[in-house]
């Protein structure tokens, strides 16, 4: 993939995580982080809606994790999870 469509595809991702995830309630606006994990994402070329990735979202997702943010390195990008809880 083109390193000039990675703000739009991360943007896309963001948007197809905040339709597939469990939120906590909207009004809890501090929380401490307790972990992250950062996965450089090596699968095939990052698409909002490619199996890999949503497989990816899904695993973090069940072990607690929620995406904080997605950072490009060339044309792959890296991918941060973290864990939190409400203050």
């Amino acid at each position: 993939m083109a390193t000039s469509g990675a703000p739009r595809v991360a943007q896309n991702l963001l948007e197809v995580w905040m339709e597939t995830a469990t939120h906590a309630n909207a009004a809890t606006t501090q929380t401490l982080v307790l972990d992250c994990r950062i996965i450089r994402y090596t699968g095939p070329d990052l698409d909002e809606y490619s199996p890999e990735f949503l497989e990816l979202l899904r695993r973090q997702r069940e072990e607690g994790y929620s995406l904080a943010s997605i950072r490009w390195e060339g044309d792959r990008p890296e991918i941060v999870f973290q864990r939190t809880e409400p203050l």
